[in-house]
């Protein structure tokens, strides 16, 4: 997410934080068998995705990022009998029209078998098999290091970026999976050329050791992300976690065409769309739904993911790509975005043994800060994202929760009658604010402004404008870096969601019974 005014409040050193990174060509910390630099040579990072069961037959597909120009590796499989394979890997490129932007790196990919118990890419270990029971589901999102027109995050200072001690953090808990709720790549401005807003620089000049050698983006692209930007902000400090649990990643706003998406389609989508899928049509050309451009911007289909917990007892996660649309207001995109929750509804329908938890970024009832207030909107409304709360009205009922991010907080937001909604938005992007008192309570639904009319945009004719949801009987924020461990109960429909730190110590413990949330 993206804001504005709510950054002047925010105070240095108030929230700890490091980078801990491993370089190229190093193993990753905490890989059980340490590997010499040469026998990683050539690939910079290696990790496991949980893609659908359309890519993948056992829904894992192992990635590699390596310069161009080097061959793809293979991936050694140690098979249940014991026999080791040697897996090719296809090799993923970008657009040729991102030019040098991602002309240094590429991708390669290969599925896992079904019968694997344990893998490696040039000793690198990559985690090659799905539990047969999921005890522990890590969860985090909005992680990239800010550095845009309005603030510079410091990214090399060990107190102002937390993501590596997170991933560290998350990978001593050994999940059985890694949900990532998108917004990954955040570097979107040329180094010195910002302005930071933090009182750690009282003249308000730029800082130019605050980039922590951030790569430019190219200036007459379209897009603002690179291939040495994804290094910086993704793969060094994740390098951790990428040997311990796969990863279930959705996309966020900040992986749109027009900012990071490129970056997006190379290393992280695994659905039918091309590596290519947001390569502007010409060199330096608009890109998909970016301004300018005749086409659309590329939605990913919605997927289910299974994971079984117990006898009889099942959690489906569905997938939704809400990168698109808008924050405060509802717009004509929410009669486009409908389509997507509708086919998420019918993946959704209720099932014995089966409960539901919905996974995208922007949530149904995120709580805004008030000082993001847009003056151009008459009736703005401190919900966020209700482009996406409009689209989904009416198709929500399945969902024991709701989990997103998009808000750079801890929240847990209920709605009478509706899901519980997750907010798991501290995962290493500046907070929007350090001040509680900027998140109140709101005192309305979250359809409507605060004037209490529908919000602006809502169609007389709409599904949603003649009804909205009531305001929270629950509401929960935590200013707080951080991750979730979720874990389940001993009956079906609960959970334990313990909030913490990123030096893994717990802050707050949340519950989950029968889609009714709280925490202490």
């Amino acid at each position: 997410m993206r804001t504005r005014s709510a950054l002047t409040v925010l105070a240095a050193g108030t929230i700890t934080a490091g980078l801990v990174g491993a370089p190229a060509g190093a193993a990753e910390p905490g890989a059980t068998d340490p590997v010499s630099a040469s026998t990683v040579t050539g690939v910079l990072a290696a990790y496991t995705l949980v893609v659908p069961k359309s890519v993948s037959p056992s829904h894992l597909q192992t990635r590699a990022v390596i310069p161009n120009g080097v061959t793809c590796p293979k991936v050694d499989v140690t098979k249940k009998s014991g026999t080791v394979v040697h897996l090719a890997m296809t090799k993923r490129v970008p657009g040729a029209t991102t030019a040098s932007a991602f002309a240094s790196l590429r991708a390669c990919e290969a599925n896992m078998p079904v019968n694997a118990t344990s893998a490696k890419v040039r000793g690198r270990i990559v985690p090659a098999v799905l539990p047969a029971k999921f005890n522990k589901i890590a969860m985090f999102g909005d992680t990239g290091c800010r550095v845009d027109d309005d603030l510079h995050q410091d990214c090399a200072s060990p107190t102002q970026w937390p993501l590596a001690k997170n991933a560290k953090a998350i990978a001593t808990e050994k999940p059985d999976v890694v949900i990532y709720t998108g917004d990954f790549y955040y570097r979107e401005a040329i180094c010195g050329k910002t302005k930071t807003t933090l009182p750690t620089d009282p003249a308000n000049q730029p800082i130019l050791d605050q980039c922590g050698g951030t790569p430019e983006p190219v200036p007459q692209a379209q897009f603002l992300d690179s291939d040495y930007g994804w290094m910086a902000d993704v793969f060094i400090p994740l390098s951790p976690l990428f040997s311990k649990a796969p990863i279930l990643p959705v996309r966020g706003n900040h992986e749109l065409c027009s900012r990071g998406g490129n970056g997006w389609f190379l290393f992280f989508d695994a659905s039918a769309l091309p590596s290519s899928a947001c390569a502007p049509a010409t060199k330096y050309g608009p890109v998909p739904g970016g301004r300018g451009s005749t086409v659309a911007e590329p939605v990913i289909p919605t997927w289910k993911f299974d994971m079984p917990i117990g006898a009889n007892r099942t959690l489906r996660t569905i997938m939704v790509d809400s990168s698109g649309g808008r924050n405060a207001e509802v717009t004509t995109y929410a009669g486009t975005q409908r389509k997507v929750y509708e086919g998420a509804n019918t993946k959704s329908a209720p099932t014995a043994g089966v409960e539901s938890w919905l996974v995208t970024h922007r949530p149904m009832f995120g709580v805004d800060t008030t000082t993001e207030s847009v003056p151009a909107i008459p009736t703005w409304t401190q919900w966020t994202a209700i482009d996406q709360t409009a689209a989904a009205y009416g198709l929500i009922s399945h969902y024991d929760a709701m989990i997103a991010s998009h808000v750079h907080t801890a929240q847990v937001v209920q709605i009478p009658g509706q899901p519980a909604q997750f907010v798991v938005g501290n995962g290493g992007s500046i907070p929007d604010s350090l001040d509680p008192a900027t998140f109140p309570k709101p005192t309305v639904g979250p359809l409507f402004g605060s004037d209490g009319q529908p919000a602006a945009g809502v169609a007389a004719n709409a599904p949603w404008a003649t009804a909205g949801y009531q305001p929270p009987s629950y509401y929960w924020n935590a200013i707080q870096y951080g991750y979730v461990i979720a874990q389940p109960g001993a009956h079906a429909h609960e959970w334990t969601m313990t909030q913490k730190k990123f030096d893994g110590t717990a802050f707050a413990t949340c519950t989950l019974a029968k889609k009714v949330a709280s925490c202490k």
